[in-house]
This record gives C-alpha cells, sequence and structure tokens, in this order.
C-alpha cells in the first residue's frame, strides 16, 4: 500500500473517530482498532520486501543469521507493543498502556540475553 494510501485512509478513520466519539464513544474505540488492523495489514505486503532485502545482504555479509533473527523477533516485539500501547491509549487505559510497554521492553531483554551473552565472551576474548 503506497504512504499516500495509507495517509488517506488514517486521516479518514480519524475523522470518523473523532464524530463518532461524540456521540457514542465506544464506537470510537472499536472504530480505532479496527482501523489500525486494516492499516496494518495493507503493509504487511512491504515486510516480505524487507525480509528479501535482509536475507540478500546476509548472503553478502558474514552475520551470522542467528542475530539478525534475534534483531527481526526484538523488531516485531517492538511494533506489537507499540500497536497494542497505542490502543489502549485510545481507550483511554493509560495504565494498561504502561504495562504493555514494560512487558514488550522485558520481553525484548529476554529475546537478547543470548547476543548480550555472545558479546561478553568475544570481550573476554579480547582481554
Amino acid at each position: 500500500m503506497e504512504i499516500i494510501s495509507v495517509i488517506g485512509a488514517a486521516l479518514i478513520c480519524t475523522i470518523l473517530c473523532v464524530t463518532l466519539k461524540q456521540y457514542k464513544p465506544e464506537y470510537a474505540v472499536i472504530v480505532s482498532i479496527a482501523a489500525a488492523v486494516l492499516l496494518v495489514s495493507g503493509v504487511i505486503g512491504d515486510v516480505s520486501e524487507i525480509i528479501a532485502q535482509i536475507k540478500n545482504i546476509l548472503s553478502i555479509s558474514s552475520v551470522p543469521t542467528s542475530y539478525i533473527y534475534i534483531l527481526l523477533k526484538c523488531l516485531g516485539v517492538c511494533i506489537l507493543t507499540q500497536f497494542a500501547c497505542e490502543a489502549a491509549k485510545d481507550a483511554g487505559q493509560s495504565s494498561i498502556a504502561s504495562k504493555i510497554e514494560l512487558a514488550g521492553k522485558i520481553a525484548v531483554i529476554s529475546i537478547s540475553l543470548p547476543l548480550f551473552g555472545e558479546i561478553l565472551s568475544i570481550v573476554a576474548e579480547l582481554l
């Protein structure tokens, strides 16, 4: 989906949500979440191109693929966490949003722990 289409759809959904919020606030939240899912599904096709480019770069470089998988997992966690946080904030639940952020941070640390171990072993060898 081109960025112009994404921006146009997002603006239309924003206007719809603002209008609905005046009369039926509970519907505005549902429309907001549905719009976010629609917009994300529209750009999900671009992810396959990104992954193909990453694979191409990996074939040229000597970086172990396990590092890239860790990076991609962390990136996925960050994107999903941000999506969930924004949905919670749109629903007026900032407390839940902050807990989602905390859970995302812990998940990223958990996923990247093997990478920290690798870095520490490299540093130990250099010393």
